[in-house]
C-alpha cells in the first residue's frame, strides 16, 4: 500500500496518508479536552495557533486581531486565557462591529506568503507526552515566521 503525499495549501504542512491538517488539529483538541487542568490550559493557543496558519478561517479584522493576540502572549508572557479574560468585552458579539470567522467575502489572508518553521502536524508527531512544549513552541517559531515575512508590523 503506497502513501499519499500532498501540501497543505494554506500552511504549506506536508501530509501523508489520508491526515489532513484539520485531522491533526482535532487531535490536538481532543488532548486539550482529556486533561483540562494540564494540556486544556494551552487550547486558546492551539486554536490561536491553527487560525493563523489557516487564516482564511479568520476575517480579516479577526486575523489582525489575533496576530496582536500572539505579539502579547509571546512578547509580555501572557497566557491566552488571561488576553482572552482581558479582552472580553471587545470579542464579545455585543461588543465588536466585526465578524471573527472568515467568509468567501471577508477572510483572511497575508501580505507574503509564509514558510511556516513548525505546522500542525508536527505537534501531534511526538505525541501527547511532549504536546505542551511543542505547543509553546509552535506558537513561537509562528510569531517568528509572521516578523521576518513581513506579516507582523
Amino acid at each position: 500500500m503506497s502513501s499519499i503525499h500532498r501540501i497543505c495549501p494554506e500552511c504549506g504542512s506536508f501530509l501523508t496518508d489520508e491526515k489532513t491538517c484539520r485531522d491533526y488539529f482535532n487531535q490536538m483538541l481532543a488532548w486539550d479536552f482529556e486533561d483540562p487542568a494540564d494540556t486544556g490550559r494551552l487550547h486558546h493557543l492551539t486554536v490561536l495557533c491553527y487560525c493563523l496558519q489557516h487564516p482564511d478561517l479568520y476575517s480579516s479584522e479577526a486575523l489582525e486581531g489575533a496576530k496582536q493576540l500572539l505579539r502579547d502572549i509571546i512578547e509580555k508572557n501572557i497566557s491566552a486565557q488571561g488576553l482572552l479574560k482581558k479582552n472580553r468585552k471587545t470579542l464579545a458579539p455585543k461588543g465588536r462591529t466585526w465578524k471573527i470567522k472568515g467568509t468567501l467575502e471577508n477572510h483572511g489572508e497575508y501580505r507574503s506568503k509564509i514558510k511556516w518553521s513548525m505546522t500542525a502536524s508536527e505537534v501531534c508527531a511526538h505525541g501527547l507526552n511532549r504536546y505542551n512544549e511543542l505547543v509553546q513552541k509552535w506558537a513561537e517559531s509562528i510569531y517568528e515566521d509572521l516578523k521576518t515575512s513581513g506579516n507582523l508590523v
